[in-house]
């Protein structure tokens, strides 16, 4: 019994710190040389169902601001 306590309190706390970050930053990707017609991807999701931008820097430049928005299910 006290291990499901304990398990359930510690359950309870993880889930009320959790939080969602509004911060990121992703490592710098190089390509070899001589390497030509490369692509990127960058998946971005949400739980939010009303759209904001999200700004996408390049060397502390604007690259893009999309809106994101959760697509209903």
């Amino acid at each position: 019994m006290k291990k499901l306590l304990l398990s359930f309190c510690t359950f309870l706390c993880l889930l009320m710190n959790a939080q969602l970050d509004t911060d990121h930053w992703f490592a710098p990707m190089a390509a070899r040389a001589n390497t030509t017609g490369l692509e990127g991807y960058l998946n971005l999701s949400t739980d939010q169902m009303t759209s904001f931008p999200v700004e996408i820097y390049n060397n502390n430049t604007l690259f893009t601001a999309p809106r994101l928005q959760r697509l209903p299910v």
